[in-house]
């Protein structure tokens, strides 16, 4: 992963994680998985970006349908 190469340490520094994290290649389920591991750390916070939007609002409007 690309945060070992970083020296990235989860005790002291602050990690910001950018959207899109579907639709945007065949691991969206596992990318957003590890997204959620990541942010039950407080120094890491994670901001949607319009992908993410556009499948929550596909997500709403289906199970309004149902």
């Amino acid at each position: 992963m690309l945060l070992s190469l970083t020296g990235y340490n989860p005790v002291c520094d602050k990690l910001v994680l950018l959207g899109d994290y579907v639709d945007r290649g065949p691991a969206s389920l596992e990318l957003v998985m590890r997204v959620r591991q990541l942010t039950e750390n407080p120094n890491v916070k994670a901001i949607g970006g319009n992908h993410d939007d556009m499948f929550l609002r596909w997500l709403i409007k289906k199970s309004t349908l149902s």
